[in-house]
């Protein structure tokens, strides 16, 4: 019988010889070949259109800009010069931190590098059209951004410098952290971040106490897929566009035999439960990037997947954050996976720190009746003016909608001097139910006098409003 490491090399060579007659790859162990760049005029996915803003089916993808070779970039997105954090979110961060620990939680942030930065060597200036786009600037906001978040004691890892690490090979896939046609990473991207990440966490002393495991991780064989930046432009310029082949990656749970042994597939963790949890985006969850496999690997531990696809910075950690799940058993380490773009959305800060918080349910500090859900506004609870003194102070505002399940809606908190705060509420990625909201009262001043709220579905039922303590 062929023993089972020996199988999975044999296995892996097969793999790599079939995707290098799939796709025309050099033999393994060669330099990959340089890209070509080739005319502008014999780009299929290169017209006019592009230029027009009512030609997207999504504005995420605006405007696309052709780089050397095969490469596409979206000047709102990849060639976009973030705001470095204000202190009021850096605040907010080091609160949910806080929150978090006081659980028995440690916070662990990995934000993926600007994509238009950390690739500048297939940035065209010609394809730009004389767009302002600065590398250095972008790259210097990002690093400020890790250094403050580290600075307030959340774990960030220095993925940039697990990306230059030469040691840090992985076979098949070429040292480039982004696809050339689409917004995600390559394997090697997510392997990369992996081991930043493992650095970093390993510099906690809790982290020793993780649940130990053995993880394999080997190619399969690969398959046809899209590359979605490249789709977009193929559609536009309607050119059918077939997809490309691309390797992906497994990652398996082994288990030792009585000699010492490895035992195929089987898992070591199913009695020890899951003490790391990650929460993210479509980067999280995507097949061939396999990220959740490599930290497995890396870490040495289980990790229970909570990403979302299309959810931005919010969906995924509200999911899980307001779900059973975490209700009932707190992880050790909290990895929160987000793109540096998604850092536009930080006014979803405080529903974050208010699902941190939870529902104090009884303990209310006030609490409303139910109230039927109309078509338009709802007012779920007005406070009483007598009632005021009773908040003041870091406060909760939590909307419950028993059994309903409220997917799409506008939450308003009106205060006594007129002001508004606004927070839209879309739950219709969220992998648990979305009967309950809860968001930190981020207003200062004036006093509370009203929750509301407008839905962007049609909802039934009745929901209910009530102010809990807030952490500070």
């Amino acid at each position: 019988m062929i023993p089972s490491r020996v199988f999975r090399i044999l296995k892996q060579v097969k793999v790599l010889a079939l995707m290098a007659i799939a796709a025309g790859a050099s033999p393994v162990g060669a330099a990959p070949p340089a890209p070509v760049p080739a005319a502008a005029s014999a780009k299929p996915w290169i017209c006019p259109q592009l230029d027009h803003a009512d030609a997207y089916t999504n504005e995420g993808y605006r405007f696309i800009r052709q780089g050397k070779g095969e490469w596409l970039f979206r000047t709102g997105t990849d060639l976009t010069l973030m705001a470095p954090l204000s202190a009021a979110n850096i605040d907010n961060f080091a609160r949910l931190r806080k929150r978090l620990a006081d659980s028995g939680t440690r916070l662990v942030i990995s934000v993926s590098p600007p994509r238009g930065a950390i690739m500048r060597q297939f940035i065209d200036p010609i394809g730009l059209r004389g767009e302002p786009f600065s590398a250095d600037a972008a790259m210097s906001t990002y690093f400020t951004m890790v250094k403050r978040l580290r600075g307030v004691g959340i774990m960030a890892p220095d993925t940039i410098l697990a990306a230059n690490n030469p040691a840090f090979t992985l076979e098949g896939t070429p040292r480039e952290f982004y696809l050339s046609g689409d917004l995600h990473w390559t394997a090697y991207g997510a392997f990369v971040t992996a081991k930043a990440l493992k650095q970093e966490m390993a510099k906690n002393p809790e982290f020793a106490s993780l649940p130990p495991g053995q993880f394999a991780t080997s190619l399969v064989a690969p398959k046809l897929t899209v590359q979605t930046i490249r789709e977009e432009a193929y559609k536009i310029c309607k050119v059918p566009y077939n997809g490309e082949m691309r390797v992906f990656y497994d990652t398996v749970a082994e288990a030792a035999d009585d000699a010492g042994g490895l035992l195929g597939d089987g898992g070591l963790l199913d009695d020890a439960g899951v003490e790391v949890a990650l929460v993210g985006t479509s980067f999280s969850v995507v097949e061939y990037a396999n990220f959740s496999g490599f930290l497995r690997q890396e870490l040495g531990t289980e990790v229970a997947n909570y990403g979302i696809a299309g959810g931005g910075l919010s969906a995924s950690i509200l999911s899980y954050m307001l779900s059973e799940d975490y209700a009932q058993a707190k992880p050790k380490f909290l990895i929160w996976e987000m793109q540096y773009h998604n850092l536009k959305e930080v006014d979803a800060l405080p529903l974050i720190m208010g699902a941190a918080d939870g529902d104090c349910g009884a303990k209310a500090l006030i609490a409303g009746k139910e109230t039927p859900v109309k078509l338009g506004q709802t007012t779920a609870f007005t406070v009483r003016s007598g009632d005021r003194h009773r908040i003041k102070g870091p406060a909760n505002a939590v909307l419950d909608f028993g059994d309903s399940d409220a997917r799409r809606y506008h939450l308003y908190l009106t205060y006594t001097d007129g002001t508004k705060a606004r927070f839209d509420v879309d739950a219709t990625r969220w992998s648990h139910p979305a009967n309950k909201i809860i968001v930190r009262v981020p207003r200062d001043g004036a006093d509370l006098a009203s929750i509301s709220l407008v839905p962007d579905q049609r909802l039934s039922g009745n929901v209910s409003a009530r102010i809990c303590r807030a952490s500070l």
